[in-house]
């Protein structure tokens, strides 16, 4: 049986983020099942609180992230649930794959870039 993936990972907002992975995933997986956690000195760890699956997509809501701070979204195994997909594949959980760096999305709204782009 092949291992469970991640394919891509990206943020859409500051409190949004979306994984796919290689096969559509078990819909007993919970917030247990991913830690966010930052790798910048002085930005805070933002809470995982919930999350949605659709087929091979993960969608997690977080507290707000600081824009341009470093993330480790660590997806795993927790005693609640297993991490796998509806076929029974687990993932892979070597401290690597499973463990992508992600960067805190830009603030939708920012003054600074507004006044440079009507400058322009």
């Amino acid at each position: 049986m092949a291992n469970l993936r991640l394919l891509e990972i990206k943020t859409s907002d500051s409190t949004s983020i979306h994984a796919r992975f290689t096969e559509e995933l078990d819909l007993l997986l919970n917030t247990s099942n991913v830690v966010v956690t930052s790798n910048t000195p002085g930005a805070p760890d933002p809470t995982v609180l919930a999350i949605s699956i659709s087929k091979d997509i993960l969608s997690i809501t977080t507290q707000p992230m600081t824009p341009y701070a470093a993330y480790f979204v660590e997806f795993k195994t927790s005693t609640t649930a297993d991490f796998k997909s509806k076929r029974g594949s687990f993932l892979l959980e070597d401290c690597k794959t499973n463990v992508p760096l992600i960067l805190g999305p830009e603030e939708d709204s920012n003054p600074v870039k507004t006044q440079l782009l009507d400058y322009l």
